[in-house]
């Protein structure tokens, strides 16, 4: 039984501000005007790293092949995909392959045409604080936040949608792997991702039904969502707590999830086969 509750801050500081990331909680985003809660790279790279877990660059997909990725839709998600593997590189101080991945993000973004959301002042710091970790993160993150914003600008809410897929699934590829180590956090973390599957396959449903292109994921994606079918979730009802000098109550529960080894596995194996159809 695997249980996540309560709330817990990750700080790292940089030479321009601070870095304030909840690895235990998930983000929200709005995709077409409606909003959703899903981990970003980030999070998740975060809660790897204080899992101390050793790094384990062989995981992580080739930036090489930014060239040859075709179709905006394969373009999109691995535009998601590599800005997953940059995060967890650069807070494992790998900033040499970090910044390849983040020459494979322009590339892709010129290919995608959203070069728009790329500040050439932003890649000059980038290059500057390759060595800087926290920095790095911090600035790939900016780019992130300022391309999304730019595909929803200009109404380009697939797109948007498919970059948060592909970093999706490539952040639960790597939460995976950690968790058939037996590595308890990484087992929660995987298991919450039931929920965000859903959320994700909400949106997708959203979209055209040729946004992916791909039949290949759509039947990962269905396979992945049987597996995740394993995994249960129990609600516990906790009182709630009043600071009467604030005037404010804290709304507390507690969530338990189930999962056995053996769908870990299996959810794993699904997400390999995820990937292999949008990173080849």
């Amino acid at each position: 039984m695997l249980a996540s509750c309560g709330e817990r801050s990750v700080e790292q500081t940089t030479d321009e501000r601070p870095l304030k990331v909840d690895s235990t909680r998930a983000g929200i985003v709005n995709v077409s005007g409606k909003l959703f809660s899903i981990p970003s790279p980030i999070q998740t790279a975060l809660m790897i790293k204080e899992t101390n877990a050793e790094y384990a660059g062989e995981l992580l997909s080739d930036p090489a092949n930014a060239n040859v990725h075709s179709g905006n839709a394969g373009r999109a998600m691995n535009l998601g995909v590599y800005g997953a593997d940059m995060a967890y590189a650069s807070l494992y101080e790998d900033g040499q392959r970090a910044l390849r991945y983040f020459k494979a993000i322009e590339d892709l973004a010129q290919e995608l045409d959203i070069t728009g959301a790329i500040d050439q002042n932003l890649l000059k710091r980038l290059g500057a604080n390759a060595g800087r970790p926290d920095s790095l993160l911090l600035l790939s993150g900016t780019f992130y936040e300022a391309a999304d914003a730019y595909l929803k600008e200009n109404e380009r809410y697939e797109l948007a949608a498919l970059v948060l897929l592909g970093g999706w699934i490539e952040s639960t590829h790597l939460t995976a792997q950690i968790a058939q180590t037996g590595n308890e956090k990484a087992k929660v973390r995987l298991a919450e991702q039931k929920q965000t599957l859903n959320t994700l396959k909400e949106i997708l449903g959203e979209m055209p039904e040729n946004t992916i292109g791909n039949s290949g994921i759509n039947k990962g994606l269905q396979a992945l969502s049987k597996s995740y079918e394993e995994v249960t979730k129990t609600y516990t009802y906790v009182e709630p707590e009043t600071d009467p000098d604030r005037k404010i109550t804290f709304i507390k529960s507690k969530t338990t999830f189930e999962i056995s080894d053996s769908t870990i596995v299996d959810i794993a194996r699904h997400l390999e086969e995820l990937r292999k159809e949008i990173t080849r």
